[in-house]
């Protein structure tokens, strides 16, 4: 073990050594006031490590060749200005080259939540999501975006069941409001939307009565 400042930086590592590099278990204290504690092979983070950054960011999980990689725990700060208690971001799962990868639960600040799967640091494939008013979605994403089949069902009781492109209802779907369902024509055949806005003539059944009125 021991201690090595670097003058050109002002970093300082406290820790193993083998040949002349950072390998075992270390701590480095970086100049903008960021700590990593953890293991290191070949100068690099690798294994079990804890960085907390300038910001106070702390990651919490494994790490290769220096950057996220595997499964870790990223929490943020909460944003200026919020009441006390509240507690920032939360990011629990896996990770690829710093990027959200594979199937994660990020919870914001404002109660929203998503669990699901990840690509590149993006919602990309199956996943549910909660508003912080109690909207659900449950269904496929792309880019962040809703994506393919999935269901909303908004907190006043509104229920979307069918198609969505790029965070629209776009294609099939069937929209239920409390006590009536919305459909095309008739009552065997969901309506169609378009960017958001339903598309051609669509007929209004009650749950009840199924009598049909223009929309």
């Amino acid at each position: 073990p021991g201690v090595f400042i670097w003058a050109g930086t002002g970093n300082t590592y406290d820790g193993q050594w083998v040949t002349g590099k950072q390998k075992g278990s270390g701590t480095m204290r970086y100049a903008d006031g960021g700590v990593f504690s953890g293991i290191w092979e070949d100068n690099m983070k690798k294994g079990e490590g804890s960085l907390t950054d300038k910001d106070g960011c702390v990651y919490k999980g494994q790490f290769a060749k220096d950057v996220f990689e595997g499964h870790g725990t990223l929490a943020s700060l909460a944003p200026p200005g919020s009441p006390p208690g509240t507690t920032g971001d939360l990011y629990d799962g896996g990770w690829s080259c710093n990027l959200k990868q594979g199937f994660g639960r990020l919870s914001w600040s404002d109660g929203s939540a998503y669990d699901g799967c990840w690509h590149r640091g993006d919602r990309e494939g199956y996943g549910s999501w909660t508003s912080a008013g109690g909207d659900k979605y449950a269904g496929w994403w792309k880019d962040n975006a809703k994506h393919g089949e999935g269901v909303l069902e908004w907190a006043s009781g509104d229920v979307y069941d069918g198609e969505w492109l790029d965070d629209t209802q776009n294609g099939h779907g069937l929209w239920t409001r409390p006590h009536i369902e919305v459909w095309t024509m008739s009552h065997d055949k969901p309506g169609l939307w378009l960017s958001g806005h339903r598309w051609g003539r669509m007929a209004a059944f009650t749950v009840s009565a199924l009598q049909s009125t223009t929309l």
